[in-house]
């Protein structure tokens, strides 16, 4: 019964298999044996999103920050956590330290974005999807996202030529085909 990595490996493959409740209670057994574990607390965030128990899961985050110097994953989940609570300035603070940490994570880069699309930070926003296209040219939720926030700026025809290069790289991107007719008629 008090063998960490037993209660640690059964949380993972509870999680696996989408019992997720159970898994969180084999990540509380490691963590009542051995607190002090920041990838089990990290796991046990990822777990709580999947139960859409965000502010729990950001305390899971913080305790795993608090643990560890190189948490860039951490961060990134921290930051979309707080994204899903509508905290946005706080999780812009989280996926800033994630970057600094790995500034080539163009997930985080494109989350970033769509905190500041979000809080009405147009231009910072398309700074952030143009960094996750420089990572990752064949990132269509990027594209589409940029083409967004220069449809917010009143960049129409930028804004297409953005949806135009995601419709082409998933050409079943439903979102994006929209997001170019309401920019085509906004020209």
């Amino acid at each position: 019964p008090d063998y960490a990595d037993a209660w640690n490996n059964r949380g993972v493959a509870l999680d696996n298999l989408g019992r997720y409740s159970e898994a969180v209670d084999s990540y509380d057994k490691v963590l009542a044996l051995n607190p002090d574990t920041a990838d089990t607390w990290n796991k046990r965030g990822t777990t709580l999103v999947r139960l859409c128990r965000y502010a729990d899961a950001v305390s899971s985050y913080d305790n795993a920050l608090a643990l560890t110097s190189d948490g860039a994953d951490t961060s990134k989940n921290r930051g979309n956590a707080l994204s899903q609570l509508g905290r946005y300035s706080e999780a812009l603070v989280s996926y800033d330290r994630a970057i600094s940490i790995n500034p080539d994570c163009d997930q985080v880069w494109n989350n970033r974005g769509v905190a500041l699309d979000t809080l009405g930070r147009y231009s910072e926003a398309v700074g952030s999807y143009q960094e996750a296209i420089l990572i990752n040219p064949d990132y269509a939720e990027a594209w589409n996202n940029r083409g967004v926030a220069l449809d917010n700026l009143g960049r129409y025809s930028e804004s297409v030529a953005s949806y135009d290069k995601a419709v082409t790289l998933n050409p079943d991107y439903a979102d994006a085909w929209n997001n170019r007719g309401v920019a085509l008629d906004n020209l």
